[in-house]
């Protein structure tokens, strides 16, 4: 669906708002977990979770993707309460940056 620019810039904020509530909310937790044929439990998203699943079909995947690792990161860092570290990126290689050689000075 398209919009005309002051209505998508609109649009785009009320769902970032409303994902950043999701991944602050310590109570969401949209995974389910699985044993594998070797009894080791996995923890994956829960495809029939409404919130991921209506981001993924009516906003498109690239912004499921963001939000799925966003999650993964607070799960992993093992983050409380909501708080989110933001982390420098070098968005021209899709990654992390490192401590030496992404940041410029200028």
């Amino acid at each position: 669906m398209k919009f005309p620019a002051e209505v998508a810039k609109k649009k785009a904020r009320e769902v970032f708002l409303l994902w950043e509530d999701y991944l602050r909310d310590p109570t969401w937790h949209p995974y389910g977990i699985i044993t594998d044929e070797g009894g080791c439990c996995k923890e994956i998203i829960n495809g029939e979770d409404e919130g991921p699943k209506h981001l993924k079909s009516e906003i498109g995947e690239d912004a499921y993707n963001a939000v799925i690792r966003a999650k993964n990161e607070i799960n992993k860092y093992n983050i409380r309460d909501g708080f989110v570290v933001q982390k420098v990126r070098n968005f021209r290689e899709n990654r992390r940056a490192t401590e030496r050689g992404d940041i410029t000075c200028v």
